[in-house]
């Protein structure tokens, strides 16, 4: 009499406990089924990308306001017309102002380097009081030193001097839109330091000038400046002294718009509005229809490879190994989308600004952003793969074998 057959075992390379954790052990078993319909699995791959690529520029984005108005200084004040420019001498006025510790202002001078494309600004300041009332901007002190003895002497931020390459000692010719007295727009500077930014790195993408020459050289808009820069003694007054500038000069002959620094950091993203509602709008849209796409292609895989699974149960496979397996193929598709597509969005996003008009904005992708992605991801593979992997897990072995 013939013994019973013991039943078989599967094969040691296929053998993993019954847990969550042993479902990178089904790797080469998920992309065999992931081959079997390689034209469904990259298309469902492809909306993933965009929709994760989607999802980390508008995020970082979002992460990028929240940076700005997280770095903005709660005592400082900017002092503008509304559009135009205003007199140099308004800021003996606005140092007369209670509460207000100390005034500096700028005065612009667009530029370009050797090509029209290559866009560089100088500022026009007074050292002593801008470098107080912006902290965050910082120089050697024998370099700002040789700055202030230097009349024809620039500080380069250091963004700009990684574009060119700037050198100490260095004379460079620019190309400038406000010409000198002389007609011409050539301008020469001497390269006596650098400085950093050392909240915005970004923000350093400038030249300083001292404003004595940069006021005596041009031929237009003399003893004007675009913005003061006001640092008030208590942050708590800020608003009473901001209202108090602008009523006071409301009726004179240069009436002013003041904002606190938040302000203008908040403002420099009106255009582009609510951004966390748009990126919660758009990531749960498409992340919905991800999920559907995702299921529909798993339930096709699924019903595909019956006589496979029926297979790999009769030889000793348990239930949740293949609950396993089923589910280890949905986090292929959908971590591997996530990964790529936060990735994408990491390389276009800084290269976004100008599409934007926001080239002052440092704009990036957060490295948490990549975790984040990777369990939402984690996530949305157990909920489009829950039900094809319990129907596959469910299967019988007898009725798929017998051609059922």
């Amino acid at each position: 009499m013939l013994e019973p057959l013991s039943p078989l075992v599967p094969p040691a390379a296929f053998s993993v406990p019954a847990s969550w954790a042993s479902a990178v052990k089904f790797l080469p078993l998920a992309l065999a089924g992931i081959a079997r319909n390689r034209t469904a699995f990259a298309l469902v791959l492809l909306q993933v990308i965009f929709i994760f690529m989607l999802f980390g520029m508008l995020q970082g984005l979002n992460a990028s306001m929240q940076l700005a108005m997280a770095h903005a200084h709660a005592d400082r004040l900017f002092v503008g017309s509304g559009g135009g420019a205003l007199p140099v001498a308004l800021t003996a006025r606005l140092e007369q102002f209670p509460g207000v510790a100390q005034v500096a202002f700028e005065s612009q001078l667009p530029c370009t380097y050797r090509e029209p494309k290559d866009l560089v600004y100088g500022l026009g300041i007074d050292p002593a009081s801008y470098f107080a009332v912006y902290g965050e901007y910082q120089a050697p002190i024998g370099q700002l030193k040789a700055f202030e003895q230097t009349r024809t002497g620039v500080l380069v931020g250091a963004a700009l001097e990684q574009r060119f390459h700037w050198k100490l000692g260095e004379r460079i010719s620019l190309q400038c839109f406000v010409p000198q007295t002389d007609g011409s727009k050539t301008w020469t500077f001497d390269v006596v330091g650098f400085f950093s930014q050392t909240e915005q790195p970004d923000f350093s993408n400038v030249f300083l000038l001292n404003y004595p020459y940069l006021n005596e050289s041009r031929s237009i808009d003399r003893d004007q400046v675009n913005i003061f820069g006001v640092k008030v003694s208590q942050p708590s007054q800020a608003a009473d002294i901001e209202h108090g500038i602008d009523a006071a000069l409301a009726n004179s002959a240069n009436p002013t718009h003041t904002s606190s620094d938040s302000q203008v950091a908040q403002g420099s993203f009106q255009f582009i509005g609510d951004i966390g509602l748009i990126a919660r709008a758009i990531s749960t849209i498409g992340l919905l229809s991800l999920l559907i796409a995702t299921g529909m292609l798993m339930m096709q895989s699924v019903r595909e490879r019956r006589g496979e699974f029926a297979v790999m149960k009769a030889i000793g496979f348990s239930p949740p190994q293949i609950l396993c397996l089923v589910l280890a193929q949905s986090a292929v598709t959908w971590i591997c989308g996530a990964l790529i597509g936060i990735s994408l969005a990491a390389i276009v996003l800084p290269h976004a600004r100008r599409l934007i008009n926001a080239e002052d904005l440092a704009l990036s992708v957060p490295p948490s952003l990549g975790a984040i992605a990777c369990l939402v991801a984690g996530a949305l593979a157990l909920v489009s793969g829950a039900i094809p992997a319990w129907q596959a897990s469910r299967l019988k072995v007898s009725e798929q074998l017998a051609g059922r």
